[in-house]
């Protein structure tokens, strides 16, 4: 082989239009097998498959899929291969490596593919879901790949994660369940902040412990999480984002339409630690039958697990807000039998017109204050926004006003002077 086309051997390409095979609803690996006189066995393989986790950067994941290809012929072979991304992944980088030297790919338009054709020359493009609400797709192909030959291939990714708690999730999709020629493991790794580190982190909860690689199935799907460092200087409680995607169009030509991501995510604070417990429970007409019994018994499930100490109380509101414990009432959040009286005075009671949020919470704000509670916790659940004709602020004023207005003056030693 000539210089030049050792140079090809490692070289990749990132393609921006139409290849050979459409979207898959799995992955696979496509061999021609008309032009192939090999018969019974898969000549090009996928001897590993790993998901990486390079880092955070915003709002995005810096993920890479990185596949190993062998030929396992005696002749040279093209192979096309698809793989299922992350929800909304883009693919943004292709890097290839032969002799465990890595080259990194460049753009190149289709008109100039088949001039690139040379032994181990790599083409990747991202496939459009074949139906909508499927996850996106990338596809790889690699051109005569050489008898006996392996190939890395490295596909650069950024995904939106999720923050929970106190960790980014990720969820790698299943590869399917027709896998043949394709990896029989999932190699998943999260790599530290610098070289040499190795970070806990997580795959379907089960924990690192100081591996630098988990396992998994290929045809399951996997979440893999890692501990959220907060390093921004702003650490306010709540942060907003508006990503603005449209839709992929010609050169030149504007898009007429496309997508938006909203990203809501709460900051760095320390964990409530509430003395009171107030349950503000929608009944108006618009909620579903079964809407309070379901939350009712999630909150009962999250009472068990909080300290006997906490008091409980709980409120339904419609056009009307009504008690559901007797004035003076504030039983521990174990108590069964005053959940139960809870649970059947919701079960007594009709769903009925409007939805007055605000007298709610003023209810909740009286009996929060002759409870004399300090770190009160309300939890309001219902099925829709707030109001048209009162907005979040007034609705804060409203509780606040009918919090002080309501408490109890503070007791003080008092003392008297005699002449």
């Amino acid at each position: 082989m000539s210089a030049a086309s050792r140079t090809l051997a490692v070289a990749a390409a990132l393609v921006l239009g139409p290849l050979v095979a459409g979207p898959a609803r799995a992955d696979n690996l496509h061999i021609d097998v008309q032009s192939n006189p090999e018969r019974n066995f898969t000549p090009v393989q996928e001897l590993a498959y790993e998901a990486i986790v390079a880092g955070v950067d915003g709002y995005k994941v810096d993920l890479r899929l990185r596949v190993t290809l062998h030929n396992a012929s005696k002749r040279r072979q093209d192979a096309v291969l698809s793989l299922a991304l992350p929800r909304d992944a883009e693919l943004l980088g292709l890097a290839v490596a032969r002799d465990g030297t890595w080259s990194p790919g460049r753009a190149a338009g289709v008109a100039v593919e088949p001039a690139h054709r040379a032994s181990g020359t790599v083409f990747a493009r991202a496939l459009a879901p074949a139906v909508a609400g499927d996850l996106p797709a990338a596809e790889v192909v690699v051109f005569n790949l050489e008898p006996e030959a392996t190939i890395q291939i490295e596909l650069q990714l950024k995904a939106p994660p999720r923050l929970r708690a106190d960790r980014w999730e990720l969820e790698l999709p299943s590869r399917g369940d027709d896998r043949w020629g394709l990896a029989p493991e999932r190699r998943v790794v999260v790599q530290g902040a610098r070289p040499g580190d190795i970070p806990r982190f997580w795959l379907d909860d089960r924990a690192s412990d100081g591996a630098g690689v988990l396992l998994s199935r290929p045809e399951d799907r996997s979440v893999v999480s890692w501990p959220y460092r907060h390093v921004s200087k702003d650490r306010g409680i709540l942060d907003g984002h508006l990503e603005l995607l449209p839709d992929p169009t010609p050169p030149g030509v504007k898009a007429s339409g496309g997508r938006f991501r909203a990203y809501l995510r709460l900051g760095a604070a320390p964990p409530p630690r509430p003395d009171h417990v107030v349950v503000v429970l929608d009944r108006s007409r618009s909620t579903a039958p079964d809407l309070h019994r379901d939350a009712f018994a999630a909150l009962t499930g999250l009472f068990d697990e909080l300290p006997p100490t906490l008091t409980f109380d709980a409120i339904s509101f419609a056009r009307t807000a009504r008690p559901l414990l007797a004035d003076g009432e504030f039983p521990s959040v174990r108590d069964r039998g005053a959940r139960d009286r809870v649970a059947a005075a919701l079960d007594a009671g009709a769903r009925e017109q409007g939805t007055d949020l605000a007298a709610a919470l003023a209810l909740a704000g009286r009996r929060i204050a002759a409870r004399d509670a300090h770190r009160p916790l309300v939890v309001v659940i219902t099925d829709g926004m707030l109001p048209a004709g009162i907005g979040a602020q007034q609705i804060g004023h409203v509780f606040s006003d009918s919090l002080e207005k309501n408490r109890p003056a503070p007791s003080c030693c008092s003392s008297s002077t005699s002449r």
